[in-house]
């Protein structure tokens, strides 16, 4: 008998995939870009952040960043909900630009409980060429819960973001 592994995280090359893009989109995906291309090093943020329940709270087992986003520290914030841990995404960047492919992943196991969240809005500038995407993956386990607020997007005119 074999045993099935499942690949727990994204390999590199798969960071930037986007599901479903628009028809409407289609023109831009063929544009290029004068300063780097789309996707490329410097183009590409990607997040994984998976949760687990151990020793009666739910710890942070993975946080890998790969880009301009990142995740300090894990929080236990509400004593009424002492098991539940809080995030905040911090964007250490201006925002999203042309090209930009932006992922985050976030994997929740049975019975943990998570809150994450970013800590301010995030600014979509105008793009000239191509677009920018944010796609954001979420798993959750058995008797686990999940909240995923994420601040709100400001749109510069002109942005070409499919979200």
């Amino acid at each position: 008998m074999t045993a099935v592994v499942e690949r727990p995280y994204l390999a590199k090359d798969q960071w930037s995939e986007v599901l479903r893009l628009p028809v409407d989109f289609a023109p831009y995906a063929v544009e290029e870009l004068v300063q780097m291309p789309a996707a490329s090093s410097g183009k590409t943020a990607f997040l994984q952040l998976h949760f687990e329940r151990r020793d009666g709270k739910t710890r942070l087992i993975r946080n890998f960043s790969g880009g301009h986003q990142i995740v300090r520290q894990v929080h236990h914030m509400d004593s009424a909900l002492g098991d539940m841990a809080v995030v905040f995404i911090q964007a250490v960047s201006a925002g999203v630009l042309q090209g930009d492919r932006v992922r985050i992943e976030i994997k929740v196991g049975d019975g943990a409980r998570v809150l994450v969240t970013t800590q301010s809005a995030t600014k979509v500038f105008a793009m000239e060429a191509n677009y920018a995407t944010q796609r954001i993956d979420v798993t959750v386990g058995k008797n686990a819960y999940a909240e995923v607020l994420m601040d709100p997007l400001i749109a510069c005119t002109g942005a070409r973001l499919y979200n």
